[in-house]
């Protein structure tokens, strides 16, 4: 499951590249609960709240990471 959290990951954050941000903020809330432990997946959903104007959200998610 961790291995397919970490793909989950990676595509959020490809689409976060490309302008989706939409679906990347779904991807990255889906790879965090798969694997709540991984602090790179909360920086990716931090980057995807922050590109969906979530400022707050991310400000936790950046604090989760820790």
């Amino acid at each position: 499951m961790q291995k397919d959290s970490l793909s989950i990951g990676k595509n959020a954050y490809q689409l976060l590249y490309f302008g989706q941000y939409e679906q990347s903020l779904n991807l990255a809330k889906l790879a965090v609960k798969i694997n709540p432990t991984d602090e790179k997946l909360w920086l990716i959903l931090s980057e995807a709240q922050v590109a969906n104007k979530l400022y707050k959200k991310a400000l936790n998610s950046l604090n989760k990471a820790q």
